[in-house]
């Protein structure tokens, strides 16, 4: 035999084929990595960010003054600019509460945990006032906020609400302490912005956890699991625990206002994924990110589908209806919107964080 030959394969045959399942088992190269985060991120925080935290700051503002002059002389005109300026400022917190993060995080809680808590707590409200105490103190945070002047602000017809603030002092020392607290989280969290956090903000342009990409993705998400899980699935009773549907649990219950919430929440969250500022320019989002990584293309193709589905479920839903009574009713129309939201999270959750690598930080328990 061949010295050379070992069990008929020549040694140059033995080299080819070590070659070979050398390339076969290294790793196909990674695509280039080419959006650029940067740019992303100036246009969200100069776009949408910044915006949506001086017009949610000015509306609660007008809010603290408003509720200040109802409580202090209490009519039909100034109850009614009370009114007003709370609708105006749960209006711009739609905007403002995907971007719950960094100033927004405070020792105990987020901005979002402050001041847009709900349901509230009509019992723990009520004690409070019975008790004369003012303090906000404690954790009870469905006792005040946004939504606990929902209550205050509309819970009875004029002459009921006129009368109990008349001979109730406390009740109006109450209203105007939760409305003094929830200008000053505000306010403290526009202004950190401004004054450094976007700058630090916009640096954070990876992708590891505590990045500002990581940061705003994150928060797109869980914003939008917050509308299907507690704007929507809670008042239908689909979270854990429940056995039927709650109606009075609906975002904004008093004001009646729930269904135009829900659809500014939802476009809060998607004006993220598709680039639009909120004075409506197109600014790089996640759907311009997905423009350039492998697979891209098909999953935003995906996601505009099953969103148009989500948008056409929502037309059912009349602005001026009010959703406890649509709940009791005819539920049929609102689980068609939960259902349609619940496609979407794929899309939005598990299929992007593949696709552009940022990992999920936050812990949704919902199983999705």
């Amino acid at each position: 035999m061949n010295r050379w030959s070992i069990s008929g394969w020549t040694v140059g045959g033995w080299i080819a084929l070590l070659l070979v399942g050398i390339g076969c088992s290294s790793e196909d190269p990674k695509p280039a990595d080419t959006f650029d985060r940067k740019a992303m991120l100036t246009g969200m925080a100069d776009g949408i960010i910044l915006p949506s935290y001086n017009r949610l700051a000015t509306t609660t503002a007008d809010l603290s003054t408003a509720v200040g002059a109802f409580t202090r002389s209490p009519d039909v005109a100034s109850l009614r600019t009370a009114q007003q300026a709370w609708t105006d400022a749960a209006d711009a917190w739609q905007d403002a509460r995907p971007f719950d993060f960094g100033p927004a995080e405070g020792l105990f809680g987020t901005l979002s945990e402050d001041i847009g808590t709900f349901p509230a707590s009509v019992l723990k409200i009520e004690t409070a006032i019975a008790n004369g105490d003012t303090s906000l103190a404690g954790f009870d945070r469905d006792a005040r906020g946004l939504y606990g002047l929902d209550y205050l602000l509309f819970h009875h017809v004029d002459d009921t609400l006129l009368a109990r603030f008349t001979r109730e002092p406390v009740r109006g020392a109450y209203a105007r302490r939760v409305a003094a607290v929830v200008d000053s989280l505000v306010q403290s969290v526009r202004t950190a912005w401004r004054n450094g956090y976007r700058e630090e903000f916009i640096s954070r342009n990876g992708t590891d956890p505590g990045s500002g990409t990581s940061l705003l993705f994150n928060n797109m998400v869980r914003c939008f699991e917050q509308l299907k899980n507690y704007s929507l699935g809670l008042p239908l009773g689909k979270i854990a625990g429940q056995s039927n549907p709650e109606p009075d649990k609906v975002e904004g219950h008093y004001s009646g206002r729930s269904i135009i919430l829900l659809r500014r929440h939802y476009d809060a969250f998607f004006r993220i994924w598709e680039g639009v500022s909120l004075d409506r320019r197109p600014i790089p989002g996640f759907r311009s990110y997905l423009a350039t990584v492998p697979g891209g293309d098909l999953l935003t193709i995906s996601t505009l589908d099953q969103h148009a589905r989500i948008k056409n479920a929502m037309l059912e839903l009349a602005d001026s209806e009010v959703l406890s009574s649509v709940i009791l009713d005819d539920p049929g129309r609102v689980e068609a919107v939960h259902t349609e939201c619940q496609k979407l999270t794929r899309f939005i959750k598990s299929d992007l964080s593949s696709l552009i690598g940022i990992a999920i930080t936050y812990s949704s328990g919902d199983g999705d």
